[in-house]
């Protein structure tokens, strides 16, 4: 609970974990968004400290253009100073 709690309040997240009606996110589900999205969240079975989770995220638009945006307004932003 500790880590959902976490993981709801983390800046582009989405935490999309609903394991009664098998909600989780999938690759399909994910395709032109921005977040990183983050579903069956659990404990380890190997580790009492450590949870299991699943993580899926649209790599073009956030590992490439949202990225590239992102360091380019930090870019100007220093240059602007």
């Amino acid at each position: 609970k500790a880590a959902q709690n976490a993981l709801k309040k983390a800046e582009g997240v989405l935490l999309y974990d609903n394991p009664e009606k098998k909600e989780y996110p999938t690759p399909a589900d994910v395709v032109g968004t921005d977040p990183t999205w983050v579903g069956r969240v659990r404990q380890s079975l190997d580790n009492p400290k450590a949870i299991d989770l699943f993580v899926c995220g649209d790599n073009l638009r956030k590992g490439a253009a949202l990225n590239t945006a992102q360091i380019a307004e930090l870019v100007a932003a220093e240059f602007t100073r």
